[in-house]
């Protein structure tokens, strides 16, 4: 079972197409049940990747018609952890194995149904293990990695090889021309490598040269190359876990249509917040991680929420003898006042969550105290992901 989702038939328009795989179980690899990789490459089990694959499944179900274009299609390929089922019961038997031949047989068939409308969009995300065999390369590992028949990566395929046959081209003039890619994988080049002459991976098909290919494609790597990616045992990858909370409106812009305002998330929002939440996400510990993002083309959405994103707001009061004597208030753009914070406080600053928008932060000091003066404030937008408001109390 890989197509799990298939609405063609009820829409009428566009559609979005969607793959989605997740490999943590590696039979061959250290720890597996089946027989030993030759060639291992140091690498081990995987906890979190079939989930965080499965999450990104669920969330583009919940978003189904409010996607770029609606969901269409969405095929699913999974080969989780005993701890990932126990963390997850829902991933039992939902999906096939995400083995070599299962992957490219999901692929073509993907491919297929994204080549009817050039109005259409598609997603690609993978997560599990991945390598490098040059600085411009991503190899991801099927679940079947390792089975001692044929090349150490014949079960493996090239990111580039997957997008490139994605372009337009002479037999595929209708191909989808919003593609989104999420690679979710380390970009590590084994010193293994080093032994062999070349090391091809296993084909998902021929390139055709002819096509001008005028897709807007973004592709995303959790990684940059030459590091690796992380992930909380049992729980989202660190990549998976900043990609959700941007497409839940972290990355949200807004633009006026029909003089209402309409929040989506796009391309560009995406590049421009998931290194800071990355950065949340490793804060405190010594790991690093940095995602890349490359393709071409000008800004597309890939969903519109149903209403102004939730905003971290910070509000910081200085010095610190103010702290305990001002009130704040948070103030919307029609008066109304959605935050009161009367003084003591016990924590500063204070942390709250608001609606996307325009507010206004008075604050004041109670009771009055010829040290420190009120300062009413002004209009201003607070947008996603979080907001810093800071004032002196001193005249």
């Amino acid at each position: 079972m890989t197509l799990i989702l298939d609405r063609r038939a009820e829409l009428d328009g566009p559609g979005l197409h969607a793959l989605v795989a997740g490999v943590s179980r590696y039979p061959h690899l250290p720890g597996g049940d089946g027989a030993p990789a030759a060639q291992a490459l140091g690498m081990q089990q995987l906890t979190s990747c079939a989930l965080s694959a499965f999450r990104i499944a669920s969330w583009l179900r919940s978003r189904a018609d409010r996607l770029t274009a609606p969901l269409a299609t969405l095929r699913l390929l999974l080969s989780p952890s005993a701890d990932e089922e126990r963390v997850e019961p829902a991933l039992r038997g939902v999906a096939d194995a995400c083995t070599f031949d299962a992957l490219r047989k999901s692929i073509a068939a993907w491919r297929t149904s994204a080549q009817e409308n050039l109005h259409d969009a598609t997603v690609f995300y993978f997560a599990g293990h991945g390598v490098q065999r040059s600085k411009g390369d991503a190899v991801l590992l099927c679940e079947d990695f390792g089975n001692g028949i044929g090349g150490i990566l014949d079960n493996a395929f090239s990111s580039v090889n997957l997008y490139n046959g994605m372009a337009p081209a002479p037999s595929r003039a209708g191909i989808a021309r919003t593609q989104f890619y999420f690679v979710d994988t380390c970009r590590i080049q084994p010193s293994e490598f080093s032994q062999y002459e070349t090391l091809a991976t296993g084909n998902l098909w021929d390139v055709e040269l002819a096509g001008r290919d005028d897709r807007v494609a973004p592709i995303f790597y959790g990684a940059v190359p030459g590091s690796k990616a992380y992930a909380r045992p049992a729980k989202e990858t660190l990549f998976a876990t900043a990609l959700i909370a941007g497409l839940q409106g972290e990355a949200a812009d807004v633009r006026e249509v029909d003089e209402e305002d309409q929040w989506f998330v796009s391309y560009h929002g995406l590049v421009r917040t998931l290194a800071e939440r990355l950065r949340q996400e490793t804060a405190g510990s010594r790991i690093e991680q940095e995602f890349r993002s490359d393709g071409f083309g000008k800004d597309a959405e890939i969903h519109r929420l149903d209403g102004p994103p939730q905003v971290r707001l910070r509000l910081r009061v200085k010095p610190d003898d103010a702290v305990h004597r001002t009130r704040l208030q948070v103030v919307d753009d029609t008066g109304r006042c959605v935050e009161s914070l009367p003084q003591p406080r016990k924590r500063h600053p204070y942390t709250c969550r608001v609606p996307a928008g325009v507010y206004t932060i008075n604050a004041s000091i109670e009771p009055p105290d010829q040290r420190f003066v009120d300062r009413p404030g002004r209009p201003r937008p607070i947008m996603p992901p979080s907001a810093l408001w800071s004032r002196s109390m001193s005249p």
